[in-house]
């Protein structure tokens, strides 16, 4: 078994909360995010860019593709799970299941970066905000008009205004990845492996981080 102290010593911050710890133990505490860097690569390094399948069943058999780092641009997996999801705790369950599943595509070597959606930058911030009242206005026109449909249907999801940073759900979600990663890292498979978690309270996007 590994402690919870254990635990936090092999997870590199990289929120301020995180920071803030590990400047207290010495430790460095890495900023994470370079600007335009996927256009880049994109752009001079098309080769390095591999179509990956979609994603394996649970109980099917996959040859995992070896790198050095597996990065997550976690909000678009969070959105997937909140429209598909009953309720915030399944959502929560579900981002576990899609990240199991694209961890057996790829084996990192050395490290997985786990990335929520932080503060924008200002210039993005009204366009958030109209998206955001236009989005809730909609939330509401559903709740209020009435269900004549069958009730056999999928679930109708959970608003996704509940991924914004500073929200009471985006704080479960990282007290959940905290305790994923901790549990990830007592398993053979993660042995040698780094996790970094970047959680909405550091400002920047996550395909920045």
């Amino acid at each position: 078994a590994i402690s919870t102290a254990a635990c936090s010593s092999l997870l590199l911050p990289c929120s301020r909360a995180h920071v803030a710890s590990a400047r207290r133990r010495g430790l460095d505490a890495p900023l994470l995010g370079v600007p335009g860097f996927v256009s880049w690569l994109e752009t001079h390094s098309p080769e390095a860019l591999v179509e990956m399948p979609a994603l394996p069943r649970e109980n099917s058999e996959i040859t995992p593709r070896d790198v050095d780092v597996v990065a997550f641009d976690l909000n678009s997996l969070v959105h997937n799970a909140l429209r598909n999801a009953r309720d915030e705790d399944q959502a929560i369950a579900m981002v576990f299941q899609m990240l199991h599943s694209a961890l057996r595509q790829v084996r990192p070597r050395t490290t997985v970066v786990l990335a929520l959606d932080g503060a924008a930058p200002i210039a993005k911030l009204e366009t958030q905000r109209k998206r955001r009242a236009t989005s809730s206005r909609r939330d509401e026109r559903k709740k209020s008009k009435p269900d004549t449909r069958n009730k056999k249907r999928r679930p109708a999801g959970v608003s996704a205004l509940c991924a914004t940073p500073g929200t009471r759900f985006m704080a479960s979600l990282e007290g959940a990845l905290t305790y994923w990663i901790c549990a990830e890292l007592q398993t053979y498979r993660a042995r040698g492996l780094r996790f970094l978690l970047s959680g909405s309270d550091v400002p920047g996007e996550g395909e920045l981080k």
